[in-house]
C-alpha cells in the first residue's frame, strides 16, 4: 500500500472535496455486470466495460493475463455493489505499466488524461507535474524496493490518481499459472489467510486498503487496542503472518479471508463488520 498527500490551495480543496463525495451509479444488478465481463474476451473489451459502466476513471490493463484483468474488473465490481462510496477512491484500475504512462501524461499536463480523471478544474500545470512526477517515482522506488516481490499495490492519493495495480511481471500470461502455484505455497506458509491462494485475494486485500483508507478503520482506537492485544502470534494462527505486521495489513488480509473463503474464520468476519461500521459512518456524514 501507499498513502501519497498533496498540498492544495483552499479552491483546489473544495473541488477535491466534491470529488471525494462520488458514489458508484448502478445501471443494472451485479449478476448481470458480472455475465457482462465474464462474455468478454479481449482487454479492449474488458476496458469498454469499465468506461461504459463508470467503475473507475481510468483503465489500461496492458500487459496483463486476460484472465487476471478479467478478475480485477469482477472484484472491483463486487466491492462497488457493495461499498458505493469506495468510487471515490476507485480513480485507476490496471497494470503497473499503465498506472506509469497515465503519471507521465499526467506531468506533461495533458488535457485529455487530466479529463479522463475528472482532474481539470483541481490539477493546474504545478499540481499536475507534481503530482505526476512525485508519485511516479513512489511507485518505481517501491517497485525496485528491497528486492521483495509486489504482485499488486493500492494506492491512496487524496481521491486523485487512487486505485489498484497489478504487476504485469507476475500476471502476464507467461507467469499467470506459476503465480497460482505460488499463493498456494503462501497459505501453506500461513504467510497468507486461508482460502486466499488466488488472484481474487490478492486484490481483495488491496481493495480491502482502499477502503481502510477511506474509512480509517485500520486507525480507529478501539481496533488498534483489539490488534494490539491479539499480538503476532495469535493473529498469525487466527489469520495470517502478514497480518500481524500492522494494523493496516490485519484489516487488509481479514478483509482478503472474508471475500475469498467460502467459510471465512472468526477474525476475518470480526475485521469485515468493523469496515462496514467504519462505513457506515462514513456514508452517515455523506
Amino acid at each position: 500500500m501507499r498513502t501519497i498527500r498533496f498540498h492544495l490551495d483552499p479552491v483546489q480543496q473544495e473541488l477535491l472535496d466534491v470529488r471525494g463525495q462520488r458514489r458508484f451509479v448502478m445501471r443494472c444488478s451485479e449478476e448481470r455486470l458480472h455475465e457482462q465481463a465474464e462474455e468478454a474476451y479481449s482487454l479492449g473489451e474488458m476496458r469498454a466495460l469499465v468506461k461504459k459502466y463508470g467503475l473507475c476513471d481510468m483503465c489500461d490493463f496492458s500487459g496483463l493475463n486476460v484472465s487476471a484483468a478479467k478478475i480485477l474488473i469482477n472484484c472491483a465490481v463486487t466491492a462497488l455493489y457493495r461499498y458505493p462510496c469506495l468510487r471515490g477512491k476507485m480513480c485507476y484500475l490496471g497494470s503497473r505499466g499503465g498506472y506509469v504512462r497515465m503519471l507521465r501524461r499526467l506531468s506533461e499536463h495533458d488535457a485529455d488524461t487530466l479529463h479522463t480523471l475528472g482532474v481539470q478544474h483541481i490539477c493546474d500545470d504545478a499540481l499536475a507535474r507534481s503530482l505526476g512526477q512525485t508519485v511516479g517515482e513512489l511507485v518505481a522506488e517501491r517497485k525496485e524496493g528491497d528486492g521483495s516481490n509486489i504482485l499488486a499495490e493500492a494506492i491512496s492519493c487524496m481521491g486523485l490518481v487512487d486505485g489498484i495495480l497489478l504487476d504485469e511481471a507476475d500476471f502476464s500470461t507467461q507467469r499467470f499459472l506459476q503465480v497460482k502455484e505460488e499463493l498456494a505455497s503462501s497459505v501453506r506458509a500461513k504467510h497468507s489467510p486461508i482460502g486466499c491462494a488466488s488472484v481474487s485475494a490478492v486484490i481483495y486485500h488491496e481493495i480491502g486498503h482502499l477502503l481502510d483508507y477511506l474509512c480509517g478503520t485500520s486507525k480507529d482506537p478501539a481496533f488498534a487496542v483489539r490488534f494490539e492485544e491479539m499480538g503476532k502470534n495469535r493473529i498469525t494462527m487466527a489469520l495470517s503472518r502478514y497480518a500481524s505486521t500492522s494494523a493496516a495489513e490485519f484489516v487488509a488480509e481479514g478483509f482478503s479471508e472474508y471475500m475469498s473463503n467460502p467459510s471465512p474464520r472468526r477474525t476475518a468476519c470480526m475485521i469485515a463488520e468493523a469496515i462496514d461500521v467504519s462505513y457506515r459512518a462514513v456514508e452517515k456524514n455523506r
